[in-house]
């Protein structure tokens, strides 16, 4: 199993062309706190999330840098969806290498941290969505 469409709370799925689940990339200010949220169509209240954020010039392969939990939510009807919060607390952030800031709609993906969302199904299946990148900005003083 292929990790299913991400569906936005506005309603847009993030598929790349290969139809592979990803998230938007992210532009952030160290210091900052931060929610994402999505949900997915179906029932997966019984499984686990959780994102990693990593150095990307090392990929997976690097140490985590940080890592960040979700809290999951089921709505039954009219369709049935699953609800993903997750949050990246001004103590994560505070804690993150500095890029160089491209600014909005611009990235060097070679200059960025990346995350990605990890799925873990109760039987221990897990499922990972492409690589998403980071820019991160210093604090503010």
């Amino acid at each position: 199993m292929a990790f299913p469409p991400i569906h936005l709370i506005d309603g847009v799925t993030l598929l790349d062309e290969s139809g592979n689940s990803y998230v938007v990339n992210l532009g952030i200010t160290q210091g900052e706190t931060y929610t994402l949220s999505f949900y997915l169509e179906g029932k997966y209240d019984d499984w686990t999330i959780t994102s990693i954020i990593r150095d990307e010039r090392k990929s997976t392969g690097s140490p985590e840098l940080t890592r960040f939990t979700w809290d999951i939510s089921y709505e039954a009807s009219p369709v049935e969806r699953t609800f993903f919060v997750g949050t990246l607390s001004d103590t994560d952030t505070a804690g993150l290498t500095v890029t160089t800031y491209q600014g909005r709609q611009t990235l060097n993906e070679k200059n960025c941290l990346v995350f990605d969302i990890e799925l873990e199904s109760p039987l221990g299946v897990v499922e990972k969505t492409d690589l998403s990148f980071i820019q991160v900005k210093p604090e503010v003083t």
